[in-house]
């Protein structure tokens, strides 16, 4: 009997497991999403293992979205509801990113979490639009304009790590611990 117990225990806990992996491995496959599919396998995975690099090095998560076109919303509002659906970035820290391109729109945007606001300000996300994204983009240059424009962020990111976290979020958490430390 006791055998037989352990032996459930176990196999639960390895579904448990490999569940979570599995989640894990569908969220991360939404970090890069070509939708009209420009990229090639070899720079989807490029785009891929840098966003994930810098998840693992400082946890932060950039995500890539490539359009056809955003249809009757602005890029604005596609952008901001597509961040807010997928909530990129951790819970307290608020440090996630959003890079879109919409083909056909001939438009693009860098949506940013509050937790990263202190590094990519809107006037740097238009400056890196305009002057790593948009050249590359007229010379038909897809991977190349979204490479540059994500290197610029990361490299931003990795010299201004201190600044990374949503204050108001981190101090919320650390109100609501303390909290229940005096309980």
């Amino acid at each position: 009997m006791k055998i037989t117990f352990l032996f459930l225990n176990l196999f639960i806990g390895i579904m448990l497991f490999l569940q979570c992996k599995e989640n894990d491995n569908s969220r991360n496959s939404l970090l890069v999403r070509d939708e009209v599919r420009i990229l090639s396998n070899e720079e989807y995975g490029d785009l891929s293992n840098s966003i994930l690099d810098l998840k693992n090095r400082l946890g932060c998560e950039i995500a890539i979205l490539i359009v056809d076109s955003t249809g009757p919303k602005t890029i604005e509002e596609y952008s901001f509801d597509y961040f807010e659906k997928w909530k990129f970035g951790r819970k307290y820290y608020n440090d996630g990113l959003l890079i879109i391109v919409a083909i056909n729109d001939r438009k693009v945007r860098i949506e940013v979490g509050y937790g990263l606001e202190k590094i990519i300000r809107d006037e740097v996300a238009a400056i890196i639009i305009k002057e790593k994204m948009i050249p590359d983009f007229r010379k038909g240059n897809y991977f190349d304009a979204i490479k540059q424009g994500l290197d610029s962020i990361k490299s931003l990111i990795i010299q201004n790590q201190n600044l990374i976290g949503d204050q108001e979020g981190i101090n919320s958490r650390w109100d609501k611990i303390k909290d229940k430390i005096k309980k």
